[in-house]
């Protein structure tokens, strides 16, 4: 058998200095003197550049280099962070989902229980279905583990959501008393219409669609048509809290839209489920919070 030839003891002596940790004035005193070379090596070329032209050149292009420069790499450290950001929301988005959804749910629980009425309860009922859709859209294990035609259920609780919200903004409106029904149904008629063009355009590119899913999909716009109808007529009875009331029911139909278009269009949405909601979850908060701020004084 070969044996290891034994070291020598200088070359022994050697390694355990490189292996013992220096002391910490040595690398202070490492640092320093690296520091102080690549100053001077800075100063050497600046030097050079300044005798070959004018100060005022040499410091006109040091200051456009710098700007443009810092400008790129500003732009392509902008650029990185957002795409690592995005991946990683959407790596979590199942989790994310469920914490935002819960975090809607229990803000109507805290309304209806600081000033309970029967607005307040018909918000919460509302976000409780809302979670539900939200949970069997989403496949969330405990809720929609081994169901079959989950998107269907969650449609269907999310059309008994905006049911409530539906009941509850006219409720809500003839309890203020200064609503016009001309309003109101000025509101319906342009909402409804838009929503029943957005299905006849997103099912004229899926045909061979279950009749079931056709159907539930017209009945879901015109429920939702409905809600967001019933939410911006509340602006015009009242303009300050019902601005709130717009602006939540815009949004929610509009991520509603996005939804059907991207799941039945021809629409492409790169981040898909971030866009829906950055819509989504404002507008359910904003909706819920002018719900508590009309009916604190009725």
């Amino acid at each position: 058998m070969n044996q290891p030839t034994p070291r020598r003891p200088r070359q022994q002596d050697a390694e355990h200095r490189r292996r013992r940790p220096q002391p910490w004035w040595t690398r202070v005193q490492t640092a320093l003197v690296g520091r102080c070379r690549r100053m001077a090596d800075w100063i050497r070329r600046t030097a050079r550049l300044v005798q070959e032209g004018s100060p005022a050149e040499y410091v006109a292009q040091r200051l456009d280099a710098f700007t443009v420069e810092g400008e790129q790499a500003r732009r392509v450290r902008r650029k990185r962070t957002l795409a690592r950001v995005t991946a990683h929301v959407e790596a979590h988005i199942v989790k994310i989902k469920i914490v935002l959804s819960s975090l809607l749910l229990a803000l109507s629980c805290v309304a209806c229980a600081a000033s309970p009425s029967v607005f307040t309860a018909l918000a919460c009922a509302a976000m409780g279905f809302s979670w539900l859709g939200d949970a069997l859209l989403m496949q969330y294990p405990p809720v929609a583990r081994r169901l079959r035609q989950y998107f269907l259920w969650g449609m269907a609780a999310f059309f008994c959501a905006q049911a409530c919200y539906t009941r509850l903004f006219l409720r809500l409106g003839e309890a203020l008393g200064t609503q016009s029904l001309l309003v109101v149904y000025g509101f319906i008629a342009v909402f409804v219409a838009a929503g029943v063009a957005a299905w006849v355009r997103t099912m004229a590119f899926n045909r061979a669609q279950m009749l079931v899913l056709r159907i539930g999909a017209l009945l879901y716009a015109v429920i939702v048509s409905l809600m967001a109808a019933s939410a911006c007529a509340l602006f015009v009875a009242r303009p300050w809290p019902g601005l709130l009331m717009l602006v939540g029911g815009l949004m929610f139909y509009v991520s509603d839209l996005l939804i059907a278009l991207s799941n039945f269009g021809s629409l492409h949405l790169r981040h898909r489920d971030i866009a829906i909601w950055a819509l989504y979850a404002p507008a359910q908060a904003l909706l819920l919070t002018g719900v508590w701020a009309l009916s604190v004084g009725l």
